[in-house]
């Protein structure tokens, strides 16, 4: 009410009344007035309007604070589509855009890497996202820790599993993660938690409780695809330019794995992917792939999902691994369980496959650091070495000192040659034959 709000002493700037027939003509007039006067480093999808989900609220303050274009437009729809372009193209290389319109994620994703942009997940919940313009002043310094490697479990005749908690790219369900990272089964199950690396900047007391609260049994994984989401194989020109970006973010933070999401992974993206000090790459969701694989010239695992696994499916996803234990005989085998967090209320149906894992000969669970320590060869390799000066120190039998010598020495040889199958067996037998003499069951090191 214009009058009351001038009684109250409120001047009234200029009024909207009846002056548009259409969304997309309130969005051309915020184009030409307000676009060249905000920062093109962000763009801010928002439901501006409530009818079966409420409006969301939680983050207006952040993108006034910042001087953001809010926008809802529908890029399915052609003529929003154009003028969504149209900002894309206009916003520099490296900007982030901050969610999209209901439903279309994956054609607003791909539009974002065809113009060297990407996204983070902020908007969407009315809710979930609040005070980071408080948040995003709290500045601490803290870094994501690797979990310890229990080595008396690695390197054996058997199915190693852990479970991966997708989605951590949303900084939505990064906030919403704090009631499972309450929930009293966790340190009891090992989890790779995907996270987002601009916690760093948007809410670093978040990212610092995270870290320091980590149990052995948690892992942190960058969610896709690095610093932001985005689909490499859209757009291969663009990938040195983000990892550039990325890797900064994923050094500052100190996260060492990342997943990467994509239709079809041309040749080129993973291979720099890999060359960027990562440890393991985690691909897609579920593929053609089941156990993790490695690229001709790079030690660095590509890891792929062997079971996805909602509320409800325990015994399903029990019996599936089983029969992948039962079918495929290599060992030391691999087998990652997809989480998607959306799909649980708390952590108890991990705990109930975990308990039926554990009561099973065939399988190990582990940490992901444990997991990817047995198929990175070149970092695998690094790890002998330290198993090896421990042994020297503590005396063990000069036989034994003398054979994980030969098998760091053949893992070399065959690393040179990028052999990685043939490294990751020498690399096993040391984890074999030193693990379980220098360090009791249980016992953690590194």
């Amino acid at each position: 009410d214009i009058e009351w709000a001038e009684e109250q002493g409120l001047k009234c700037l200029e009024d909207f009344r009846g002056r548009f027939r259409s969304r997309l003509e309130v969005y051309e007039w915020a184009y030409r007035e307000l676009w060249p006067k905000i920062d093109k480093r962000l763009l801010a999808p928002m439901k501006p309007y409530s009818d079966s989900r409420l409006i969301q609220i939680a983050f207006r303050d952040y993108v006034t604070a910042t001087k953001i274009f809010a926008h809802y437009l529908d890029p399915r729809e052609p003529k929003e589509r154009e003028l969504f372009c149209r900002l894309l193209k206009e916003m520099p290389d490296n900007s982030a855009v901050l969610g999209w319109y209901e439903g279309s994620e994956h054609i607003t994703v791909r539009l974002a890497s065809e113009y060297r942009k990407f996204v983070v997940v902020v908007t969407g919940s009315p809710f979930l996202t609040s005070n980071l313009t408080v948040w995003s002043g709290i500045r601490v310094e803290c870094r994501y820790p690797l979990p310890p490697v229990d080595f008396s479990k690695l390197g054996k005749d058997k199915v190693y599993v852990t479970f991966y908690m997708n989605d951590g790219d949303n900084i939505q369900w990064d906030f919403m993660m704090k009631d499972f990272w309450e929930d009293p089964d966790r340190g009891k199950i090992p989890i790779a938690w995907t996270i987002s690396p601009f916690l760093k900047d948007l809410a670093p007391l978040i990212m610092k409780y995270y870290a320091e609260t980590a149990s052995s049994q948690d892992t942190f994984v960058s969610g896709p695809s690095g610093a932001g989401y985005w689909y490499p194989n859209v757009n291969p020109d663009y990938v040195d330019t983000f990892l550039r970006m990325s890797r900064k973010y994923l050094e500052e933070s100190g996260l060492k794995f990342t997943e990467i999401l994509g239709e079809f992974l041309d040749g080129e993206s993973l291979p720099k992917y890999a060359e960027t000090g990562l440890l393991a790459i985690k691909l897609g969701y579920r593929g053609m792939d089941i156990f993790p694989y490695h690229l001709k010239d790079s030690p660095v695992p590509v890891i792929p999902g062997a079971v996805e696994f909602w509320e409800g499916e325990e015994d399903k996803v029990y019996g599936w691994l089983k029969a992948i234990a039962t079918v495929y005989k290599k060992r030391p085998l691999h087998a990652l369980i997809i989480c998607v967090p959306w799909r649980y209320k708390t952590l108890k149906p991990l705990k109930i496959v975990a308990d039926k894992l554990s009561s099973d000969e065939d399988f190990v669970l582990v940490n992901f650091h444990e997991f990817v320590a047995m198929l990175n060869p070149v970092y695998g390799l690094a790890l002998c070495k330290k198993l090896l000066e421990e042994a020297k120190k503590r005396k063990l039998p000069k036989e034994i000192v003398s054979e994980a010598e030969s098998c760091i020495s053949r893992a070399e040889e065959f690393c040179s040659k990028k052999e990685w199958k043939e490294a990751l067996n020498q690399v096993n037998k040391v984890y074999r034959l030193l693990g379980p003499r220098l360090f009791s069951a249980g016992e953690t090191a590194v």
